[in-house]
């Protein structure tokens, strides 16, 4: 009876750890490496980076930040088939961004909103790289140039009326 309870409690406690792992997300800077593991863990990792860092996300749903810096963002993809150990990275709304963030990347991403270039006065967005994304549709505000974009191997799946 005893042994029963003891692997019983056992077993109960390594189900309940595993589902309260979360998924690591990573920051890498020059010469330093952050990891963060709460809940909003993309917001943190984007505020401690700045231009020319990289975020890697691992499989689960994000909530994003305003993406007003030209740093490289990579998920895991958003293939099932491809994903089936550690699921897709999913943000979970639409994904803006500023007019600041020339030279960002994205790459593995499943975007369950738009991707949003948000214009100044001045100036579109330059530089910007989508990879073997997923997401609805890109929307740009303003009139201004977005200047040397590129979308490769990107699903847009927005709907015609």
């Amino acid at each position: 009876m005893k042994t029963k309870l003891f692997f019983s409690t056992l077993f109960t406690l390594i189900i309940w750890n595993v589902q309260a792992q979360m998924g690591v997300v990573a920051l890498h800077k020059v010469g330093e490496v952050q990891y963060f593991s709460t809940s909003n863990a993309f917001i943190l990792a984007y505020a401690s980076a700045v231009t020319g860092d990289t975020i890697y996300l691992p499989g689960g749903t994000f909530t994003p930040p305003d993406i007003r810096k030209g740093i490289k963002i990579f998920g895991v993809g958003h293939y099932p088939d491809s994903t089936a150990a550690t699921n897709a990275t999913i943000i979970n709304t639409h994904l803006n961004v500023g007019h600041e963030a020339d030279g960002l990347h994205l790459e593995g991403l499943k975007i369950m909103g738009n991707l949003s270039f948000e214009a100044n006065a001045a100036s579109g967005i330059s530089n910007l790289v989508v990879r073997r994304c997923f997401m609805q549709n890109i929307t740009a505000s303003g009139s201004n140039i977005h200047n040397n974009n590129l979308a490769i191997n990107s699903i847009f799946a927005a709907q015609q009326v």
